[in-house]
């Protein structure tokens, strides 16, 4: 749901459940209503699906405002079926994007482990000198020992 609601959408958000519809079930309802209950009802389950398709309206408006789309002044409103098509494609190449970013990580983090195990190789012993303080020295045993 849209971050911003009409003055007066305070209720609860009551999620759009799609029920089994009987035959006459809706019918046997009006019929022993008399025609300003009637009308009171069809006013109140259509005020419901106005509002249902608001909303909906509204999540699309932001799906599409997430896509790689120009959203240009002049350019006409994608349909639902295209925001849907165009969403799904672009969740997908992320997807693949984030595949291949995923596996280059991998091979960057064995490559710094392979240069780590190759650096601890190279690197020096620790000196036995006394005088010495991390790894460096510059006392005269050092300096003709190495």
């Amino acid at each position: 749901m849209s971050s911003e609601s009409p003055p007066g959408a305070e209720e609860e958000f009551e999620p759009y459940v799609r029920r089994k519809r009987s035959e006459a079930g809706g019918r046997k309802k009006m019929q022993g209503l008399n025609e300003q209950e009637q009308n009171l009802l069809r006013n109140s389950i259509n005020s419901r699906e106005r509002r249902r398709m608001h909303e909906l309206n509204d999540e699309f408006e932001t799906l599409r405002e997430c896509l790689p789309y120009p959203n240009e002044a002049n350019s006409r409103r994608m349909s639902k079926a295209n925001t849907l098509l165009l969403a799904s494609n672009w969740i997908k190449q992320l997807a693949n994007a984030n595949h291949k970013l995923q596996m280059e990580l991998n091979m960057a983090n064995a490559k710094i482990d392979s240069l780590m195990v190759q650096l601890k190789k190279v690197e020096k012993p620790s000196s036995k000198c006394s005088k010495c303080q991390q790894n460096v020295c510059f006392s005269v045993d050092c300096i003709t020992s190495t």
